[in-house]
């Protein structure tokens, strides 16, 4: 590096030297540098589409080199003041740009100067006001009872809490499956922390910004769906990565759903406005999106979902900034977080025992014997309850697929003008 590179970088680190400032020494060099500049952008846009091909895992392991190249592109195209003999020889080179990250990669591997800036840090001591979070700041759960689950495969152990949860509409959880598995390929970190609750009603998958969000659909199915029922349970979910047919991914209980309800009562933020966007095609919004206020949209909801277009997305905004809706969700993973960490085994068979215990397990010839105190008492050891409560599910879900099989029949026996001869009735 020359001193006038060096002298460069001192000006822009104090400031003195905007990007885009001198960046060529004569105006002789400013068309071989327009052509530099042009191949420079060129090879990183190269670059970002090659980037597209790999998976988040090869990435992660990629970032010094991806780091490197956006480094070596800023300050080639911002900073540097090229001399005409520079200029001259980067173009030489189909990718003067990896020409010059791969030298500035090498030299950034000597990672002695951390050294400084962590003799920086314990000096200062300032980083305590900087907005990092403390350990101070866990919230240590007063229920030690509650547990998270940690890289689970989420549909085996969903699918396991729906057959002991579920009596009607069984069927509810092939949509969520279907769900976590979509979720699982979406690019937007955001779709991938949810709320699920299940009950012997059925399930529910929700965002979760939009649980903590008032008057969303999310947070009303959330509060006001059945949340005093013994038998509904409610879990929140991080959905990590897809491995074949199964999604991976962290669970993680509420405890108490009726308290947990109110509490979200309590803490959810109120929402101001609506965001949607339109898929091109028809209406008058095609291909648009648009923000409407929270009375325009609950007032004309069935124009802007119906008729003004067809609507791809639906993002329901905070009155207060989108910075308090992400406070507010990490301060709930942090105390997440600090639950012990649990066997879906263990938590599977808890089930089991808590399910027997709201719905009674009636009497069955099959109970187990023991003998207590010299007395033969009938009493229903722990494999007999779960034995005959999976009997009641199992019958439970070949009612409900009767009556669906039965409805198929129903409508396809139908006459094709019944809806007509029923309005005709009706007039």
């Amino acid at each position: 590096m020359n001193g006038n590179e060096q002298m460069n970088i001192a000006k822009v680190l104090n400031g003195k030297l905007q990007p885009g400032d001198l960046v060529v020494s004569t105006a002789d060099d400013t068309d071989g540098y327009t052509q530099l500049e042009t191949r420079l952008n060129d090879n990183l846009a190269e670059y970002h589409e090659q980037l597209l091909c790999f998976g988040k895992q090869e990435l992660i392991e990629m970032a010094g080199a991806i780091a490197a190249k956006c480094d070596a592109h800023y300050y080639l195209t911002n900073h540097h003041q090229f001399e005409g003999s520079e200029i001259k020889y980067l173009l030489l080179f189909q990718n003067p740009l990896d020409v010059v990250a791969d030298e500035w990669r090498a030299r950034t591997e000597d990672l002695s100067d951390i050294s400084f800036a962590i003799n920086s840090v314990i000096s200062r001591q300032d980083a305590i006001e900087g907005g990092y979070p403390l350990m101070s700041d866990i919230v240590v759960s007063e229920n030690s009872e509650l547990r998270r689950f940690m890289g689970v495969d989420l549909i085996s152990f969903l699918a396991d809490i729906s057959q002991k949860v579920i009596v009607h509409y069984p069927n509810d959880w092939q949509t969520d499956k279907k769900a976590l598995l979509r979720i699982a390929d979406s690019p937007d970190m955001s779709d991938k922390r949810l709320a699920w609750h299940v009950s012997s009603y059925g399930t529910h998958l929700l965002k979760e910004c939009d649980v903590f969000l008032m008057n969303t659909s999310d947070f009303n199915f959330w509060t006001e769906y059945r949340p005093n029922d013994p038998d509904m349970f409610g879990y929140f979910i991080e959905v990590i990565r897809r491995s074949g047919d199964s999604v991976i991914g962290n669970v993680f209980e509420v405890g108490n759903y009726a308290e947990h309800v109110q509490y979200v009562r309590e803490t959810a933020l109120p929402s101001n406005s609506v965001t949607l966007t339109y898929a091109d095609g028809w209406g008058a919004n095609a291909g648009k999106t648009i923000t409407v206020t929270r009375n325009e949209y609950d007032n004309d909801r069935h124009y802007l979902m119906s008729e003004s277009g067809d609507v791809m997305a639906v993002k329901y905004n905070p009155s207060e900034s989108d910075r308090e809706m992400s406070e507010l969700l990490q301060h709930e993973r942090t105390k997440r977080m600090a639950l012990p960490i649990g066997s879906t085994h263990e938590h599977l068979h808890n089930l089991d025992i808590k399910l027997a215990e709201i719905r009674g397990i009636p009497e069955s010839p099959q109970r187990a014997i023991r003998v207590e105190n010299g007395e033969n008492k009938a009493k229903l050891t722990q494999p007999a309850k779960t034995q005959m409560f999976e009997e009641l599910l199992k019958s439970a879900q070949e009612k409900a697929d009767e009556i669906n099989r039965q409805n198929a029949l129903s409508v396809q026996n139908q006459p094709k003008n019944k809806t007509n001869n029923i309005y005709m009735e009706a007039i």
